[in-house]
């Protein structure tokens, strides 16, 4: 599988910061109980809250009540796991 490569902008070295980086502390300032924030979190998010968030979820998915995620390092992406 070919993984697409984002070109950083001069902006983005100079701060360290990366698109996907800079969303995740633009939508984490939302209420934690926003449904949106939560899930942008879950899908994308890369940071301690947003693996938090998957943790919660996994502990959901024992109980039976949803399917096991995942964050799969090799493509930065989440997956379900079977």
């Amino acid at each position: 599988m070919d993984k697409e490569i984002i070109v950083l902008n001069q902006a983005e070295i100079q701060s360290k910061l990366n698109r996907v980086k800079l969303a995740e502390l633009l939508i984490s300032q939302l209420p934690k109980t926003h449904e949106g924030r939560n899930s942008w979190l879950l899908n994308y998010g890369t940071g301690k809250e947003a693996t938090k968030i998957r943790s919660r979820r996994n502990e959901r998915a024992e109980k039976g009540e949803c399917d096991f995620i995942s964050w799969d390092c090799a493509t930065n992406s989440l997956k379900t796991v079977g």
